[in-house]
């Protein structure tokens, strides 16, 4: 794979989408609960407090998570991996990305009565 095609690829793409969702939502997050804008679970939605420490942990978590899929696909774009594994490569790291936002998040509300 070469440096353009890893332009175009799944985890630089979705790379530049959380870093540009986690700014969005860092610098103008919802100010009241609402089922349209923010990091919406059950838990989160369950007083103003959890609300609001779900969308400041969410943010600076989906920048940070951002940062990591756009690096690991310029660095695999350096390589001569076959395209189809690099996919995989890269869905997989979105996959448990997402899965260390939503555990990190919901921990950091359980903890707020």
């Amino acid at each position: 794979m070469n440096f353009i095609n890893s332009l175009m690829s799944v985890g630089f793409l979705t790379g530049i989408i959380f870093i540009i969702v986690g700014l969005i939502t860092f610098y103008f997050p919802p100010k009241k609960i609402n089922h349209l804008y923010g990091y919406r679970t059950s838990n989160s939605m369950k007083s103003q407090k959890r609300w609001e420490v779900a969308q400041l942990n969410s943010s600076k978590l989906m920048i940070l998570i951002g940062f990591v899929l756009f690096a690991i696909s310029i660095l695999l774009g350096f390589t001569k991996i076959e395209f189809h594994i690099i996919t995989a490569i890269e869905t997989t790291s979105l996959i448990i990305s997402i899965a260390i936002l939503f555990i990190y998040v919901e921990n950091k509300i359980k903890k707020i009565h």
